[in-house]
């Protein structure tokens, strides 16, 4: 079935079906890397065309900005693996626990492709987004700013998992603002330093 996407109609694109989108994303990649690395760029791919395409501004990155692509299933993994310089992905599984053994399951499959690619996974950063399955029930609090341990708690774990980037929610009450600022004030510049490369 079609996936209810409203930025199709607004460009004035099809509504392709997932599958169509995951098949034409490798060429629109290649022509957005090319874009960003190129003065001029001209490409023939199997969905998208470009002749001598000039991209103003040019970026400020050399060779280019980052590309990061958010990935779940098998065939994306495989996808981001030989595109991306960024993998963002994340869990809805219904507890903690059960996403951490997603991710873990993700992040395996994730090193395999790069290694079957002959990329480092140094070459790769893996990002999460810190989805809460709870907050819609309990009235949109988020269970990891319960207190600065409980989200402690659930980072390293994430982070000693294999995930190099945490993206939070911005709090959805008043009353966990102060857990919020202490994390970014406190709890993050020391989980930097402590997980730090060496």
């Amino acid at each position: 079935g079609l996936e209810i996407d409203p930025s199709y109609d607004m460009i004035g694109i099809p509504n392709w079906p997932v599958k169509e989108r995951v098949a034409r994303l490798p060429n629109y990649i290649e022509v957005v890397d090319r874009l960003l690395g190129n003065d001029t760029t001209t490409y023939e791919g199997e969905y998208w065309s470009v002749k001598d395409a000039v991209m103003r501004p040019r970026p400020v990155q050399s060779p280019r900005p980052p590309i990061v692509i958010a990935a779940l299933g098998p065939k994306m993994l495989k996808i981001t693996a030989k595109y991306a310089d960024n993998w963002n992905t994340l869990s809805f599984a219904q507890t903690f626990d059960a996403q951490l053994a997603e991710i873990r399951e993700r992040i395996t499959r994730m090193d395999d492709n790069l290694a079957e690619l002959g990329r480092k996974k140094a070459d790769m950063r893996y990002s999460y987004q810190m989805f809460d399955p709870e907050s819609r029930a309990s009235g949109g609090e988020i269970t990891y700013y319960r207190s600065t341990d409980a989200f402690l708690e659930k980072a390293e774990a994430l982070i000693e998992a294999g995930m190099t980037e945490l993206g939070l929610y911005f709090p959805l009450i008043d009353s966990q603002r102060e857990v919020f600022e202490r994390i970014g004030n406190e709890v993050l510049p020391m989980l930097k330093q402590k997980y730090a490369p060496a």
